[in-house]
Parts: structure tokens; sequence; C-alpha cells
């Protein structure tokens, strides 16, 4: 660069910029098609998320409700419960009945 001007490129200055930035711009363009491909992989990942989550939200819906169908069992032991002792007050009630139903007829006729 001795015998040329201060502001003044050479040939050869010229095509090693030109060929420095072709290289730049092909490595770039190698970098950017990685970055696609990871972008692509995690579009492809999060597609089976969004999988996941549509199949566990299904899953919470049929646990909802089975948890409403327990409930509904649950207050209806509940109530069934409560009524358990009338129930079981007439149960008494009618085999105390046959019971002296059953006695007062072997008083009245000893022959059966």
């Amino acid at each position: 660069m001795t015998g040329t001007p201060f502001n003044k490129i050479t040939n050869g200055e010229r095509d090693a910029i030109l060929t420095a930035i072709a290289e730049l711009g092909d490595r770039m363009e190698r970098r950017f098609e990685q970055v696609d491909k990871r972008f692509e992989q995690v579009a492809k990942r999060l597609e089976g998320v969004d999988m996941r989550l549509e199949t566990t939200d299904g899953r919470i819906k049929e646990i909802e409700t089975e948890i409403k169908v327990m409930k509904y069992d649950v207050i209806e032991a509940k109530l069934s419960v409560r009524n358990l002792p009338t129930y079981w007050h007439m149960y008494v009630a009618l085999t105390g009945l046959v019971v002296t139903v059953f006695s007062l007829m072997r008083f009245v006729m000893p022959g059966h």
C-alpha cells in the first residue's frame, strides 16, 4: 500500500474484503438455518405439550365428573344413614308384632 493514495483500495484488497463479506454471509446463512431448525424442534415439542395438555384437561374433566358422582353417592348414603334409625325401629316393631301374633295364636289355638 505504499505506492497508492491513502483512501484508495487496491483490487487485491477489494477482492479480499468481498471474499470476507461473502464468507460472513455464508456463515450467517448457515447460522440462520440452524436457528430455524431449532425453532422447528421447539415448535414440535410445543405441539406435543399442547396434545398432552389437552389429554390432561380431558382427564381432569373426567375426574371432576367422577367426583360429582361420588358427592351425590355420599349425599345419598348420608340420607340413607339418617333414615336408618327410622327403618330399624320399623323392623323391630314389625318383628315384635309378628312374635306377639305368633304367641297369641299358640295361646288361642294350642293344637296347632
